[in-house]
């Protein structure tokens, strides 16, 4: 929820998670298919995705409903040694392997940016606004 903090005043944050974080919290589950009913600009999943059984069906899930994705991940090549199943993270993709499934399910990187050692952070829409 720090992202809140950096948003212009004319943006409406509305946080979703697994749990609650404050009373404003949408729960949701999205390995289980709970996505949150709202309507929104963007999607934003910082580190989230480590934790997505299935991440080209949960891609393709928000590409459907919501135009934008601010996405980060600790990908798979940058990530060498660590034993990633011990963080909880259930799946270990590769920058390409990320860019080419958002690209199946209709998102188009706009722009991708290094964060820290590890991960990347990628901007995504899906070219309608």
């Amino acid at each position: 929820m720090e992202l809140e903090r950096e948003l212009p005043n004319s943006a409406v944050y509305v946080p979703a998670d697994i749990v609650v974080r404050d009373s404003r919290t949408i729960i949701c589950d999205l390995n289980n298919g709970c996505y949150p009913n709202v309507e929104a600009d963007c999607v934003v999943l910082l580190g989230v995705l480590e934790y997505i059984h299935l991440p080209q069906h949960i891609l393709s899930q928000i590409a459907l409903r919501w135009p934008r994705l601010l996405l980060s991940y600790n990908c798979a090549e940058r990530d060498a040694g660590r034993n990633r199943l011990a963080h909880g993270w259930f799946n270990s993709l590769r920058t390409c392997d990320i860019l080419d499934t958002a690209n199946d399910v209709g998102f188009f990187l706009q722009s991708m940016v290094p964060f820290g050692d590890k991960e990347r952070i990628f901007f995504f829409h899906s070219g309608v606004y």
